[in-house]
């Protein structure tokens, strides 16, 4: 048998991308308002400002400027996005009751829901660009839009021009402290902006093969292959902070198509299953106590194998524009750590001195690093103590990856010393962008499950079912994707969870007696 076929679907959107709309501005002033007791622009407890005047001077409120919201927009031309799905098939008959198919299944999704950072802050962008380029230390004078694609950080209205001598911002505070603005954003008439647009595609290609048989009227065996890869730039209009989809956002937020296609959230390159099913062929009319007793017996068996599912470390302080990150991302950042070596021992990651020992997490091995110095910690050995290399060129060569700390740079950089130059990583990569999404793969699974199940008739209306169900019964752990946090890769002493597969519980053996009464 032939078969082929083509399709072409269509899906809706959904509620939760017009419920974050109209919950924002400027259709709701939604915000939080920091209270320090005793501090300027502070009210007292059961007090909230009531006037214009008091909004413009309380901390967290923007102002009271409704553009400078939080606000969630969806695109002019938003519309809904289709799947165009084919495939072709061979089906062929062994022999009497055993049929093997092969086919090739795949599809296409044109217009995938996405989520992109539309106004970005790129103040910390344009400052580290015009720091890490400049022609001599301390001119700060180098190329602040190296990492933006051209785009300049625009002067507000009557502003001077944003430079790094005033932060690149184009719109000063409130001479009361109490005003933030659009400072810094490719608009700086709004602060920041997501947006929901159709930006996303997606391509699936599987082989697939089946077969399945039937030995005597008893024994049923079926057993099902694929090999496939799915490739998309967005999984998710929402991020998961877990497996392939972490942050919904771009690392780069001039790049959120060819800089983020990768494999999918939901790639699985290998799987396979198999399952039968064994009713004894004996005593099955079940007439007398020794039919009740030996018959209406059955057995049943599956086997699930499956590659490991792609991933993205984070980090959280993978910050680029604090405001819409922190707004929208529970502070995590869409930055990723920089390649190092992938042929270093599994489970390495590097960090610059300042990030472990000035800021992070000061463990012994700081006690003997000094600035320029990297420490490199396994992080299949917890438990163990990093290992000191002297330039980032170490660094690389012995470790897989090698922490981005440019969020460090956003978050810390005027409280260390307001230079690129004393972030190590980012001094050497010389780029804020790390790896691309879902470039590593989690363990692969391997359960096996059985149950037995015993049927007597009672009468011949009614029956009794008793089963016995073991799920994993081989007691195999899978611990899938392992914990992909890059800073946990120390817990200030010694080395701790990061990448490491045991950080998941992996499941475990599990046992279930039921009975059923059928009628």
């Amino acid at each position: 048998v032939i078969r082929g076929g083509f399709g072409i679907a269509y899906d809706p959107s959904f509620f939760n991308i017009v419920l974050n709309t109209v919950t924002a501005a400027p259709y709701a002033a939604a915000g939080t308002i920091f209270q320090t007791p005793g501090a300027a622009g502070s009210f007292g407890v059961g007090q909230l400002p009531t006037t214009q005047a008091q909004l413009a001077l309380t901390p967290g409120t923007n102002g009271g400027d409704p553009r400078l919201f939080n606000q969630t927009r969806v695109a002019d031309d938003f519309h809904n996005p289709y799947t165009m799905s084919f495939n072709f098939g061979i089906q062929q008959e062994l022999y009497k009751d055993g049929v093997i198919e092969v086919r090739y299944v795949g599809s296409r999704i044109v217009g995938q829901f996405q989520t992109i950072n539309a106004n970005p802050d790129l103040r910390n962008l344009a400052l580290a660009a015009a720091q890490l380029f400049e022609t001599a230390p301390g001119l700060s004078n180098g190329n602040p839009t190296a990492f933006t694609h051209g785009v300049a950080v625009t002067p507000f209205a009557g502003q001077p021009l944003p430079s790094a001598t005033n932060g690149f911002n184009s719109r000063p505070v409130d001479a009361n402290g109490g005003r933030i603005t659009g400072s810094g954003r490719v608009d700086p008439n709004f602060g920041p902006i997501r947006t929901r647009i159709n930006g996303a595609s997606s391509t699936y290609n599987g082989l697939q093969i089946r077969y399945d048989t039937r030995l005597s009227n008893s024994l049923t065996l079926n057993a099902n292959y694929s090999l496939s890869k799915t490739i998309d730039n967005a999984s998710e209009i929402f991020g998961t902070f877990g497996g392939g989809q972490s942050i919904a956002t771009s690392q780069d937020p001039f790049d959120y198509n060819s800089g983020e296609r990768g494999l999918s959230a939901f790639h699985q390159k290998h799987s396979f299953n198999s399952n039968f099913i064994y009713e004894l062929p004996w005593y099955k009319e079940q007439r007398g106590w020794t039919g009740k007793l030996l018959g209406g017996y059955q057995f049943n068996g599956i086997l699930l194998l499956g590659s490991g599912r792609p991933f993205t470390p984070v980090l959280a302080f993978g910050n680029s524009d604090l405001g819409f990150e922190s707004g929208f991302l529970s502070a995590i950042g869409p930055t990723r750590p920089y390649a190092g070596n992938p042929n270093a021992p599994k489970g390495t990651i590097a960090f610059g001195y300042t990030a472990a020992c000035v800021i992070l997490f000061g463990d012994p091995a700081c006690n003997v690093a000094a600035p320029g110095d990297f420490i490199i910690y396994n992080t299949l050995s917890p438990g163990s103590q990093g290992t000191i290399v002297h330039n980032g060129a170490a660094a690389v060569q012995g470790a897989q990856l090698v922490y981005n700390d440019f969020g460090l740079f956003t978050n810390f950089a005027t409280a260390i010393a307001g230079r690129a130059t004393d972030f190590e990583a980012l001094n050497y990569f010389k780029t804020p962008y790390g790896i691309g999404r879902n470039t590593f793969s989690g363990e692969p699974s391997y359960t096996v499950n059985l149950s037995m199940f015993k049927t007597t008739k009672l009468t011949e209306k009614v029956s009794l079912e008793f089963r016995a169900e073991a799920f994993n019964i081989l007691n195999h752990r899978n611990f899938g994707v392992p914990d992909t946090l890059a800073e946990d890769a120390n817990n200030g002493f010694t080395v701790s969870s990061f990448l490491n597969p045991g950080f998941n519980n992996g499941g475990n053996r599990q046992l279930r007696l039921g009975l059923r009464l059928i009628f």
